[in-house]
């Protein structure tokens, strides 16, 4: 039997006459009662269903009783007035999914990662797998590469400097942190482009938003040495249209805040000028700076961000640093010569000052037809260096270090259908007049560099495939003068003028091929190259260059991912050593510049393998590279009485690397925790003439960190991590025929027998491992850190090191209080072995020792 057709119309209501929205029809059968067909009313309470005689209409709505309507017929439309009805919802949990994705981008649930031990977003981030964050700087990894941008609210307000949030931003009003992933921010080259890069925007808490966040972390507390303190100020203000962002921060705790402040990304960055008077402090690399610096800093940031409207906006950004550093130690440093090592051993006094200005003024409009922006900037510091030497050497040292950096980038884009045409202007200029005094001596070096990157762009999209053509001017000027006082002319010239200037034609085409699997980019930069030196008696030179890039990415599953890529390029020269006098670096050693337009040439080859799955918390990265250089240059070392003039030649030699490099981090859902994994190997060919003997050596360092860190109930965390890390250098040493830049050397037979017959090798290991244990005990936290170094000092001579420290916490909602006991075993002095450059280093520093320390954190 076969039922009629009919399609049934009408209106759903209150018993106010106002009409539902969203009420679920249903037609169901009389027989079985089964659903044959269903629709939902529209913004006017209006539906309409196709429906059969033998059927009913059944009506329901959340917070309503159903109605059922019998008898059908369209013969008239219906109207159907629902009854409100109260309903007894049963008790639920609701758990909040700890990552989301949705599409390119993931997204964190902050309240599922942090607990009450975590004050800023960068302790949170810090335990997500994935992520790694530099707690020093506030530097932001994901899978292993810097993020490209980070946003407040989906705006960029801090640009390249958003260290300071990511160490001082309350967790507690963030909700969420997405990372998104192939993140193009100039929105016109989302369809010509393709970028890798990964972005990490900030979500914040509805309650946080329209009026100010702030919080306070201050303490005091003493030490052997003298008394101790810390403050730092936050305030943050979001609204829809305007941003604003405060700090500051002082501190001799041994936090270095001005790190916070500084670039993390560079962007079109122009080539920097060499800084020629460097000396040489005590530092400490493998211990926490926190263990080791010895400071007086304040830091006061000003950020502000105007938006105009959905697509302009513009930034202001003030920042201030001043810090006072001291640092004391010894070192003994080993020359590994083909005629008898050279050994130096002092013991060290430094002190440093500086002072900072940084001011930012930006206005950018990013649309999807048009992309303006344009950056003016000026770095100012001002810093006076003091180190004092006793033991082989006895000197007292004192530089002057000032510089100047300002910065205009102007960058324009318009897209003309499938086409696309920019313009760029990078334009700088660095300016750096130095002194230096040692005893007796005198050496004032001034150097200025004007420089300017201007191209225009455009492309055009033809299917698949994306053809753009880059061509500009790449130019600059770079001036140096220097004097010298107090040596005897003997050893060589003590002053100059030199100027050297280059400018850089180029075409640069890149052709993208790109389907769902595949993505294949080639780029074969070329230029014409004009070079000159004016203090050399030289003529210019000009040529042309050709460096090759292929790149092929193949997405095998939207999970793995493999790289393979090669390149070959030809190194810009440093305009920073064409001078040919001598310039004191400091009490030791002398730099002579050299002349010569010969361009070093590499060639690379990379490969990678990704696979990442943030939903099961996995993130495995691996890349290797090779990587063979030829330079038409071999670096010199030569000892002449009690000073080392590091120069070159114009003698050809060859380099070959190989890097691996691996990441890995998984979570685990049952202890609340991740496992990391981190493992990097270096192997370098490379030589050196000393004291006009070629010595060929090869230098390897291998390094593995693993971490655990989970937590077997809430607030509770376990980490543990071991460090293995191994140095290797061993080298050979031959005859060499060509002199030594002029000056003999005095090598008698039997020396030169020793120098044939003459190998070495030296191989330091070191390991470190560190547990943290954090206790809750309501209403106190009790952490309990120690850390374990045994470092090799020579060989098979091993040194021990343990560190203790013990922390009490009470928390409350909006009230932290901490007293901490660092250094509980008041180990002051540290000591590690550094290879590298056919020298080893001994040094034994001095680092903080016991210290007692009350703080009050307040986010109001």
């Amino acid at each position: 039997m076969a039922s009629a057709q009919m399609r049934i119309m009408g209106m759903v209501t209150d018993r106010n006459d106002d009409p539902l929205t969203g009420a679920i029809v249903q037609v169901r059968s009389n027989a079985t009662n089964k659903m044959i067909g269903f629709c939902k009313t529209d913004s006017k309470g209006m539906f309409s269903i196709e429906a059969v005689t033998e059927s009913y209409l059944e009506v329901s709505m959340l917070g309503f009783r159903k109605q059922r309507i019998h008898n059908l017929s369209d013969e008239r439309s219906l109207r159907i007035v629902m009854q409100e009805e109260a309903i007894a919802l049963k008790e639920v949990t609701v758990k909040a999914s700890k990552v989301r994705e949705h599409g390119d981008t993931l997204i964190y649930n902050v309240a599922t990662f942090a607990d009450q031990n975590d004050r800023n977003i960068g302790d949170v981030l810090s335990r997500i797998p994935g992520f790694e964050v530099n707690k020093q700087n506030g530097q932001i990894k994901y899978e292993g590469k810097p993020i490209s941008k980070f946003y407040i609210e989906g705006l960029d307000m801090l640009g390249d400097k958003y260290g300071v949030a990511t160490n001082t931003l309350p967790q507690v009003d963030i909700g969420s942190v997405q990372v998104m992933r192939n993140h193009q921010p100039i929105r016109v080259l989302e369809d010509f482009t393709y970028t890798d890069e990964a972005a990490v925007n900030i979500r914040m808490k509805e309650g946080a938003k329209n009026h100010w966040v702030t919080s306070f972390n201050g303490g005091a507390g003493i030490s052997h040495r003298t008394g101790l303190w810390k403050f730092e100020g936050f305030g943050l203000r979001l609204k829809s249209d305007f941003q604003t962002m405060l700090t500051y921060k002082t501190n001799n705790m041994g936090l270095d805040i001005s790190k916070e402040t500084t670039s993390l990304f560079n962007f079109d960055e122009s080539e920097s000028s060499g800084d020629y008077i460097q000396l040489s402090p005590p530092t400490t690399p493998n211990l926490a700076e926190s263990r080791t610096l010895f400071n007086r800093s304040h830091a006061v940031t000003l950020n502000t961000l105007k938006r105009f409207s959905e697509s302009s906006q513009m930034n202001i950004q003030v920042i201030y640093n001043n810090n006072r550093e001291t640092a004391e130690g010894e070192r003994r440093t080993e020359y590994f010569l083909p005629y008898g090592n050279r050994i130096i051993d002092n013991r060290k006094g430094y002190l440093q000052k500086d002072n900072e200005l940084y001011a930012l003024m930006k206005y950018e409009r990013n649309s999807t037809n048009q992309y303006l922006k344009n950056l003016l900037s000026g770095d100012f510091t001002w810093s006076r260096q003091w180190l004092n030497e006793i033991g082989s050497a006895n000197h007292n040292q004192f530089a002057r270090k000032p510089e100047y950096d300002i910065k205009d980038n102007l960058y324009i884009i318009r897209k003309y259908g499938n086409r696309l045409v920019s313009f760029y202007s990078n334009n700088r200029i660095i300016s750096r007049p130095q002194s230096l005094f040692v005893d007796s001596l005198h050496q004032y070096v001034s150097s200025q560099r004007y420089g300017t990157d201007t191209y225009a762009m455009g492309g055009v999209k033809l299917g698949r495939f994306s053809l753009s053509l880059k061509a500009g001017v790449n130019a600059a000027l770079h001036r140096i003068e220097s004097d010298l006082t107090g040596l005897p002319d003997t050893i060589g010239l003590l002053a100059d003028n030199s100027c050297f200037s280059f400018i850089r034609l180029y075409v640069q085409p890149n052709l993208t091929y790109k389907t769902h699997d595949i993505s294949v980019e080639l780029s074969p930069t070329t230029e014409y190259l004009y070079e000159y030196t004016s203090d050399f008696g030289q003529p210019p030179h000009k040529g042309f260059q050709i460096s090759p890039d292929l790149s092929v990415k193949w997405y095998v599953t939207p999970r793995l991912r493999l790289l393979l890529g090669g390149s070959a390029s030809v190194e810009p020269l440093d305009a920073s050593r064409f001078y040919h006098s001598l310039i004191l670096q400091d009490f030791q050693y002398i730099n002579r510049g050299y002349a010569g337009y010969q361009h070093c040439h590499t060639q690379a080859i990379r490969s990678g393998i990704n696979y990442n799955d943030a939903l099961k918390a996995l993130h495995t990265i691996l890349t290797v590279s090779r990587t063979f250089s030829t330079s038409p240059y071999t670096p010199t070392r030569l000892f002449v009485g009690d000073y080392i003039i590091l120069s070159a030649v114009e003698q050809e030699s060859k380099s070959d690397s190989w890097q691996a490099n691996l990441i890995a981090s998984k979570g685990i859902s049952l202890w609340n925790g991740v496992v990391n994994l981190r493992a990097l190997y270096l192997n370098n060919d490379a030589s050196m003439l000393q004291n006009g003997i070629m010595t060929t050596y090869n230098s390897q360092m291998f390094n593995i960190r693993t971490g655990l860190d989970f937590s077997l109930w809430k607030d509770m965390h376990l980490r543990y991590g071991f460090t293995f890390n191994q140095d290797r250098m061993n080298g050979r040493s031959s005859e060499n025929q060509q002199g030594l830049l002029g000056i003999g050397r005095a090598v008698t037979d039997e020396g030169k027998a020793k120098i044939q017959s003459m190998d070495y090798m030296q191989k330091i290991d070191s390991w470190k491992q560190d547990l943290s244990i954090v206790i809750p005990v309501s209403p106190f936290i009790i952490d309990l850190r120690g850390e374990y170094y045994r470092n090799e000092i020579t060989s098979g001579n091993y040194k021990d090191f343990f560190l203790a420290d013990i922390k009490a916490s009470y928390k409350s909602k909006r009230l932290d209080f901490t007293l901490s006991l660092n250094n509980l075993l008041n180990r002051d002095t540290y000591s590690y072995v550094i290879t590298s450059d056919l020298t080893s280093s001994t040094s034994v520093n001095h680092i903080r020792g016991r210290e007692l320390i009350m703080s009050v954190f307040i986010n109001p």
